[in-house]
């Protein structure tokens, strides 16, 4: 297919609007600082969420140490597989389920996700878990491996201050 002359008119720009300034309603408050996004829009009871993501492409979770996690300032829940609610098949009109099994499938698959008061608190609480798995690979042999290897920055992060 070459592209060297216009196509014409289509129907993604049947109102001629494509290459058209146009003004938006908060166009100028977005761009001198004014306008409010929905992260600043603070309400009461909301819970935040921070995802444990795997450090290896395939193998098994050995073990999951939540209990320091689970005690940290402001966490609600740790959710893993071992206590996961049932979830959909995955099909094309559902979620794919996750925090299944202990099979690992993919790098950066969810293992954990830790529940808090605040953002913070969860991903604080979240460093503070132990999650051994094995890797596996046909060209490599099996090797263990932390999701604390898996974070960037520090190995443990300490939990905010009781409010």
């Amino acid at each position: 297919m070459e592209m060297n002359s216009p196509v014409g008119s289509n129907a993604l720009d049947a109102q001629g609007l494509v290459g058209k300034p146009l003004d938006r309603v908060d166009g100028r408050m977005k761009v001198t600082g004014g306008a409010r996004y929905a992260y600043e829009m603070q309400q009461d009871n909301v819970l935040y969420g921070f995802v444990v993501e795997a450090s290896i492409g395939k193998g098994t979770i050995r073990s999951i140490d939540t209990r320091a996690a689970e005690k940290a300032s402001g966490v609600v829940l740790v959710l893993t597989h071992h206590n996961a609610p049932a979830q959909g098949t995955g099909n094309h009109r559902e979620a794919h389920p996750v925090l299944t099994g202990p099979q690992v499938t993919r790098y950066g698959q969810p293992v954990a996700f830790v529940i808090a008061e605040s953002f913070e608190e969860a991903r604080a609480a979240a460093y503070l878990m132990d999650i051994n798995m094995i890797g596996r690979s046909e060209n490599m042999r099996s090797a263990p491996t932390s999701v604390r290897h898996a974070f960037r920055g520090p190995a443990i992060v300490s939990p905010p201050t009781v409010r």
